[in-house]
């Protein structure tokens, strides 16, 4: 079976420090198949992107965590990339951050 998060996120040293997946309504076998990636590469947070907010908080499974994200992925390029640019941000931003005070990433 193959692992294909939509993206990994990873330090220069090519370690996968997160995985980012898109989904378009919330539903649990999507936090477990975000935990599974997260996993089979070795990150400690997954990070679930929504075109719209969510009722899904931070979660934790194990040592993963489990976050949402927002953006509207049917935006003109140019504006999905910055989206995706201030999300990428703010995910470096909390996972250097043990405090977490919210754990919403947009």
């Amino acid at each position: 079976m193959a692992f294909e998060p939509d993206l990994v996120v990873t330090d220069r040293a090519g370690r996968a420090l997160a995985v980012m997946d898109r989904k378009y309504k919330e539903a649990v076998v999507d936090v477990r198949q975000v935990v599974a990636y997260a996993a089979a590469t070795g990150a400690d947070l997954a990070v679930l992107v929504y075109p719209a907010p969510v009722v899904t908080g931070p979660l934790r499974a194990g040592p993963i965590r489990v976050l949402p994200a927002c953006f509207d992925l049917d935006a003109p390029p140019a504006t999905a990339a910055a989206a995706l640019a201030v999300v990428v941000r703010r995910l470096m931003k909390v996972a250097d951050d043990t405090t977490d005070p919210d754990g919403r990433i947009a």
